[in-house]
């Protein structure tokens, strides 16, 4: 397949050959480095110290963040993953974008809904990315390793506009893309949505990446104002987005995954100690 490259105002749109990569949550059990480690902590904890049991806690967390992830085909955001994106990375840009989310909804099933407002429909008011990103915010999701993966993905639907659902014959249209960091810097492989005859309102994006451990992760969504059909109000418009996991891939784990790992762990220790 060619490569694609597509350069475009305030995005970075870069992608390479289309490769994917997956991240599963650690595990702890079935690893004979974990049940080495656990009887290393039953030892310790048989001493029954405060200080003794805190260490195992700090080590067990530990071992759940650097458990080998499962090898898979490519690599997805899981609900929880989609609700701590945080950073707008407008620092990244000149001038800054400035749409901004309004609220999102973690729905019954599968994906999250983002309520995303575009003061305008030109630049710099037309542009979102909506990320977890080590240049600013909680930077949930920064760190996580994925050596192992080719391609992160993300399902794109656009579900209303202003609170409704236009006809086709409103060709409006939205580019969207899953980003990731590529090389020195991040990118995302853009695909077109909209209530428009010749697009559908549903897409995957597929970003293909070489890094180690992820800097940014999260998507993007802009309108393209450089197109001739430019259709979207002046005075700004409210969009309805489901961004959602991909069922055949495997999703990074909710942020409160690595805790509950820690506790279980700390529960079978003390259940051994007894």
């Amino acid at each position: 397949m060619a490569e694609k490259l597509v350069l475009v105002p305030y995005e970075v749109c870069t992608a390479k050959k289309p490769v994917f990569y997956s991240l599963s949550p650690p595990k702890i059990s079935g690893n004979p480095f974990c049940c080495e480690r656990a009887e290393i902590f039953k030892e310790d904890i048989e001493m029954k110290s405060k200080k003794s049991l805190v260490l195992a806690m700090v080590a067990l967390f530990t071992l759940a963040l650097s458990a080998t992830p499962g090898r898979g085909v490519n690599f997805t955001l899981s609900d929880g993953a989609l609700m701590s994106l945080d950073w707008y990375n407008r620092n990244n840009y000149y001038p800054p974008p400035t749409a901004t989310v309004l609220e999102r909804r973690n729905t019954r099933g599968p994906g999250v809904e983002f309520d995303i407002h575009y003061p305008g429909n030109q630049a710099p008011d037309s542009s979102l990315e909506c990320v977890s990103s080590k240049y600013g915010g909680a930077g949930t999701l920064v760190g996580i390793d994925i050596s192992t993966y080719d391609n992160f993905e993300l399902k794109f639907t656009l579900l209303s506009v202003n609170g409704i659902v236009p006809p086709p014959s409103a060709e409006l249209y939205l580019i969207v893309g899953s980003i990731i960091d590529i090389d020195s810097t991040w990118g995302f492989r853009p695909e077109v949505i909209g209530f428009a005859p010749d697009k559908p309102t549903t897409a995957i994006s597929s970003t293909s990446t070489d890094v180690e451990r992820i800097g940014m992760v999260g998507f993007t969504a802009y309108i393209p104002y450089w197109w001739p059909t430019n259709n979207w109000d002046p005075s700004g418009s409210t969009v309805t987005l489901r961004v959602e996991l991909l069922p055949a891939a495997v999703a990074i784990p909710e942020p409160a995954t690595v805790w509950l790992l820690t506790l279980g762990g700390l529960a079978l220790l003390r259940k051994h100690r007894t």
